[in-house]
């Protein structure tokens, strides 16, 4: 009995030891054929390489001088041949990150890298560190100015500008920071013909005047406010009349055009302003008298006065003589009698004209236009009438005397037929 249960035993060891053997034999041939079949080799992939942790370089005040991080990196992996043939880029997770950096002097950032596949073996990352240029970051505050393009409507004048606010706190690396020569806020006012307050993003220029914008992160906002007028011709005028062989020569207002501001739509239709009337009575010489404009409603003087001079010109009254014959005096006959009948005296006539000295130089017989009108000699008898000599005169000059033409009137005397 003892035997049989040992020979027992002994079958049931050698039945484990074959069942074992037969599973290991089987896993040696998958494995042999695994391998014959998709073997392990190494190959490389690029990966994008991604940025962590970007703002932690702004509490830290630190800034990146330049960006020359490299877009991706080269990954020499292993593994087996399917595993490698579904592998895809984004199968690998390649960082660097920026909270690692404490100081402008930490410029060395090693690049780490996750496979998503643990089958997959990251032998060598191409670069394996990235180098910044870092800086501080600092502020600086800046006065904004203005820059204005185009023209404003005709007569129209910018009288005040204001920036809200005029200066402007700007925060970013060194560099750049120290290369801004001037902050402007650019505004186009062609055609402006009313006030304005608009909103504008500033501009950021270098010492050689290069818009440098593109470098400044922030974007800064000013409101300008623009106060327009507009410009005005001054209409001075007279009253009165010089002393006796004085007369009045021009005038003039000092000044002659002034800056006004009021609603858009009265300024749009206002041309001129009149002064009130100088007086010139028995003035016998040139003199400069104070007027008030006569403004109109809601309109006001851009400095604030409503007076202004007027300079007056009196001079002593010219005279120029003329002899006028009889050929160049034109008649005016009646409708119903013969030109043969009148015949003026006469054959020369001497007549002195007083006025304005540069008016009477530019008078002669031609434009003085001599001429009689007889019409009123129609039902008269025969013999000799005086009539009124007529003139073309300026305004400024007058004849020395009411001159009179001699005109004999004869009778028509008809021949029988």
């Amino acid at each position: 009995m003892e035997g049989e249960k040992q020979v027992n035993e002994l079958l049931k060891k050698d039945i484990t030891v074959k069942i074992i053997s037969i599973i290991f034999a089987i896993a040696l041939w998958y494995n042999v054929v695994d391998k014959n079949s998709n073997p392990i080799y190494p190959t490389s992939v690029s990966v994008p390489l991604e940025i962590l942790n970007k703002n932690s370089l702004d509490n830290k005040k630190i800034g990146l001088k330049d960006t020359n991080i490299p877009p991706n990196v080269r990954l020499t992996v292993r593994g087996r041949k399917d595993k490698l043939e579904a592998m895809r880029q984004f199968d690998f997770k390649a960082t660097i990150d920026l909270s690692e950096i404490n100081s402008v002097t930490d410029k060395e950032l090693k690049i780490k890298v996750i496979p998503n596949n643990p089958e997959i073996q990251v032998l060598t990352i191409e670069p394996e560190t990235v180098t910044l240029a870092l800086e501080k970051v600092i502020q600086s505050s800046f006065k904004v100015g203005i820059k204005t393009s185009g023209v404003l409507k005709k007569n129209y004048q910018l009288i005040n500008t204001n920036v809200i606010p005029d200066t402007v706190p700007i925060e970013g690396n060194d560099s750049i920071i120290k290369s801004i020569a001037s902050v402007k806020a650019e505004v186009d006012v062609s055609d402006l013909d009313k006030n304005l307050t608009i909103e504008k993003e500033c501009r950021f220029y270098n010492d050689k005047g290069e818009d440098i914008s593109s470098s400044v992160k922030r974007n800064v906002k000013v409101k300008i406010q623009f106060e327009v007028a507009k410009e005005i011709k001054v209409i001075p005028d007279v009253k009165g009349v010089p002393a006796k062989n004085y007369v009045y020569s021009d005038l003039q207002a000092v000044p002659d055009k002034i800056l006004v501001s009021g609603p858009p739509d009265i300024l749009s239709s206002l041309y001129e302003i009149k002064a009130q009337s100088v007086n010139i009575n028995n003035m016998t010489s040139s003199t400069t008298i104070k007027s008030k404009l006569l403004l109109p409603k809601d309109i006001s003087p851009v400095d604030g006065s409503t007076d202004i001079n007027v300079h007056v010109i009196i001079e002593k009254e010219g005279q120029k003589d003329l002899t006028i014959s009889s050929e160049n005096i034109s008649v005016i006959y009646p409708n119903t009698s013969v030109s043969s009948r009148y015949t003026i005296m006469p054959q020369n006539i001497s007549i002195s004209l007083k006025g304005k000295t540069t008016d009477l130089a530019n008078i002669d017989i031609n434009n003085l236009k001599p001429s009689i009108n007889v019409a009123g000699l129609a039902d008269n008898p025969t013999g000799t009438y005086k009539v009124p000599l007529s003139l073309n005169l300026p305004a400024n000059v007058r004849p020395a005397d009411n001159y009179q033409i001699e005109v004999s009137v004869e009778e028509i005397i008809e021949e029988p037929t």
